[in-house]
């Protein structure tokens, strides 16, 4: 068994996830060919990717009193403009693409429908995606199918205080965190990968706002010599990112978190 397939195992499981509290038992979803193109005037081009790519129908969803699974901005705006997150796609597609040897591997928690996973094995990387939902994993999962790679995997996994740390295994080329709020806990989770400084770097969403996880997460990341970069957003000059997406996200050192929710880059410089 890989690595991979072991931190699968390792990771599967923890809290349930909230069930749907409309009580939908059925969940649309659409199919999408993605190209990397889109009409976002102030996001960067992306280079070129091609894969099918399963969505919720969230515009059916939209409105739902309470959690829906199916009722999902990620879903929305790929339905809109075919990718999602431009500037930090481009820059997940730089890291990934300057990796020539591919013998590293991506982790991808708080999944969604796998569009960083998506990206990774459009690269030829080997994955694992984690995502607390179950009906939102099964997309995921029946996604990252499409390649029939045993490489790729998927765990419904829960990351908390109760989730037991990885030990360390491969280098990690490219490691995301997108958990609302419990990056601190993802961190903790990869702390002896960051430790032996097997994990290149880091794209974590970062919100101070939810309370003290995101200082956490910073210290922790600091602590084992990470520093980080705000990724720039809209109003950055996106033909000078599309050019260097990481030059121009090491411009922006991580400074006072004043912000209510920003997605940072980290690595050790």
């Amino acid at each position: 068994m890989t690595w991979l397939a072991e931190a699968a195992e390792w990771l599967a499981g923890g809290q349930p996830h909230p069930p749907c509290a409309a009580g939908h038992t059925h969940h649309a979803t659409v199919s999408l060919t993605v190209s990397g193109s889109h009409a976002v005037p102030d996001w960067p081009v992306l280079p070129p990717v091609w894969f099918r790519l399963d969505v919720f129908a969230a515009d059916a969803y939209e409105g739902v009193d309470g959690y829906c699974p199916a009722d999902s901005e990620v879903s929305r705006g790929l339905l809109a403009h075919g990718v999602w997150e431009g500037f930090e796609s481009a820059l997940a597609l730089a890291i990934l693409d300057a990796d020539k040897n591919r013998d590293s591997v991506v982790l991808d928690f708080g999944a969604n429908v796998g569009w960083y996973s998506m990206l990774a094995a459009s690269r030829g990387f080997d994955v694992l995606a984690v995502e607390a939902d179950l009906t939102i994993a099964a997309v995921c999962e029946h996604n990252l199918a499409r390649w029939a790679d045993d490489g790729l995997h998927v765990c419904r996994g829960w990351i908390g205080s109760d989730t037991h740390p990885l030990t360390p295994g491969p280098r990690v080329r490219l490691a995301k965190v997108d958990l609302e709020g419990a990056e601190a806990e993802a961190v903790r989770v990869l702390e002896p990968l960051l430790a032996t400084g097997l994990v290149d770097y880091l794209l974590v969403e970062v919100t101070p706002v939810f309370g003290d996880g995101a200082y956490e997460a910073v210290n922790l990341l600091e602590r084992h010599g990470y520093q980080g970069f705000v990724i720039p957003d809209k109003g950055a000059d996106p033909c000078v990112f599309a050019a260097d997406p990481l030059a121009a996200t090491l411009a922006q050192p991580l400074g006072v978190m004043d912000f209510g929710q920003a997605n940072v880059l980290w690595c050790r410089m």
